[in-house]
């Protein structure tokens, strides 16, 4: 063979190849593509909306900022998507926060004669990102009750996720009186006594020992169980890389498929890096251990106080006061279960008991919302996240509808 055959041979094979490899990266390119789009349907029937099909983003967006007064605040007039882990495929909601700080309408300053105001205050739950703004209990909830008012009705959500009733407190003093609300509605959820004490870390008192501030920052605590410092660690390192989750890439904040990829990659790393599931911090409360007795019991005592404290303002303005809790998904469905608030075993139900003695010590209206959400049947509860599904958010509204009564 001469050289010229062989020079022309080898053309012939590397333009082969090329072709056999562009039809393979075409290939995968046309793969991934239908794939991609196949995936961004799902979403748009799970959302009910066109808008994950041609969305830039797919994953969650920050719509906190630190607060000097009350350690954080949702961000004025910011919009955001919340579509969960792995993205979309619980919820996928598209929202915007008000001007006023709040997941809620505009809130008129000036109350007219006839109108009646419902403030809800909150953590995640009252917040409720995970469903849209129309089907959140507290919009839910001024439907049922403006059928039977002659006035108008408004209910303000208040709810702030990661709050606890420091800086519920604090809200409310600060901010949220000049919205002269008629009925305030307390909505605790057991990892509040928690948050409590870690947030009282950050505050400052007056020299009543009323809180006025609570800066910036989020301090732990580490929960000695049996003077064993190695569990409360291992506890620890799994909620901060969990909740923390996978590092975001430029292809995982883009594209569905990726996004689910490094989900499942990330829980296969977790499962690996944690065999044994840890005993819950946050919940610590909902434990039968002695060696956690006194933290809980202090942390309960913490907790009454600021709630005292809201009841106090409460009657200066001569508004009605209800509290109620939310029960975490294992409580309601009668077995273990995990979710997003990491807790493994049976849980007991003190977090309802406590708040029950502690409405009737401080002379408050008590809504039991755990007896109508284990009537209910299932699909209350997202899997995954933890949160209220809207049939949840539905049961709420109604519980809270028939205890609430506006003169």
């Amino acid at each position: 063979m001469t050289r010229e055959s062989v020079s022309t041979h080898t053309r012939s094979r590397c333009k082969s190849l090329a072709v056999k490899l562009g039809l393979v990266l075409v290939s995968v390119a046309v793969g991934l593509s239908l794939s991609e789009g196949i995936l961004r349907i799902l979403v748009c029937v799970r959302a009910e909306s066109l808008k994950p099909f041609f969305s830039l983003t797919v994953t969650d967006q920050v719509i906190e900022e630190s607060h000097p007064l009350r350690n954080h605040s949702l961000i004025p007039g910011i919009s955001f998507t919340s579509t969960g882990r792995p993205p979309g495929f619980e919820y996928c909601i598209y929202g915007k926060i008000s001007s006023q700080g709040l997941n809620s309408q505009e809130i008129p300053l000036h109350k007219a004669a006839d109108e009646k105001r419902i403030l809800v205050l909150g953590d995640s739950f009252v917040e409720a990102r995970q469903v849209p703004r129309e089907k959140n209990f507290c919009s839910v909830l001024q439907e049922f009750l403006a059928r039977d008012s002659l006035g108008t009705v408004r209910v303000i959500n208040a709810g702030v996720s990661s709050y606890s009733p420091l800086l519920e407190y604090l809200y409310f003093t600060q901010e949220l009186k000049k919205f002269e609300p008629d009925v305030v509605v307390l909505v605790l959820f057991v990892n509040d006594v928690f948050d409590d004490m870690r947030y009282s870390q950050l505050a400052k008192f007056n020299d009543d020992g009323i809180p006025v501030t609570v800066g910036p920052g989020v301090p732990w605590l580490i929960l000695l169980r049996n003077g064993n410092p190695e569990e409360a660690q291992y506890a620890t390192e799994y909620k901060e890389m969990v909740v923390a989750g996978p590092s975001k890439t430029w292809a995982t904040k883009r594209f569905y498929l990726a996004a689910i990829l490094e989900y499942f990659v990330f829980t296969h790393i977790v499962n690996e890096r944690f065999p044994v599931l840890p005993q819950n911090e946050e919940l610590f409360v909902l434990i039968r251990d002695p060696s956690l007795r006194s933290f809980q019991e202090r942390g309960w005592a913490l907790t009454k106080g600021f709630v005292a404290l809201l009841k106090r303002e409460c009657d200066e303005m001569d508004a009605k006061m209800f509290i109620a809790c939310s029960p975490i998904a294992s409580q309601i469905q009668g077995h273990s279960s995990y979710d997003h608030f990491f807790f493994t075993g049976q849980p007991t139900e003190l977090d309802q008991l406590n708040t029950e003695r502690m409405a009737e010590d401080l002379k408050i209206g008590y809504v039991d919302l755990a007896t109508p959400l284990k009537k209910a049947g299932d699909g209350l509860y997202f899997p995954r996240d933890g949160h209220w599904t809207p049939k949840g958010h539905s049961i709420v509204a109604q519980a809270l509808s028939e205890r609430i009564q506006l003169d």
